[in-house]
């Protein structure tokens, strides 16, 4: 086998390698744990904040970072990637610096995002006016998991 056969061979397997697994972020099920004064998991509380409920307004943090966020992640992952095909890194590097970016972002974005705002008997109750913050359990919450496809 030539060298660039070789070279070629260990590509392939590389690729091969980085199809086996994928990356969830947000709150992946797999890290998800319950929330002390919600009850339940944070994964069921910070949909009800992305969708909304009967009681209170959608307030879509997920969907805004993704989308402010969509071509910055395309370019980490083209960049990545042709490091992980050069031999300069690996690939759970890969993933794992997206999943710390996104993480990233989506925190930025429960920070950011005051609107709609609370009601004010929410206001009262909690003593400062962020939607998506009370205790901080959401927030630290958010997390990646790298896991076979």
């Amino acid at each position: 086998m030539t060298k660039t056969e070789a070279e070629i061979k260990k590509r392939i397997n590389i690729a091969q390698n980085m199809s086996k697994k994928e990356i969830k972020f947000g709150f992946p099920a797999e890290k998800n744990k319950n929330h002390s004064k919600f009850k339940g998991p944070v994964s069921n509380l910070a949909t009800f904040h992305e969708f909304g409920t009967s009681r209170a307004p959608a307030r879509p943090f997920f969907r805004l970072s993704n989308k402010r966020n969509r071509q910055k992640y395309k370019l980490l992952l083209r960049a990545k990637s042709l490091n992980v095909m050069r031999g300069n890194t690996n690939y759970l590097s890969m993933f794992k610096t997206l999943g710390f970016v996104s993480g990233n972002d989506v925190r930025s974005s429960i920070k950011s995002l005051f609107s709609p705002r609370n009601a004010s008997s929410t206001i009262k109750k909690k003593g400062f006016d962020n939607p998506l913050i009370e205790t901080g359990e959401m927030l630290n919450s958010v997390t990646h998991v790298i896991v076979n496809a």
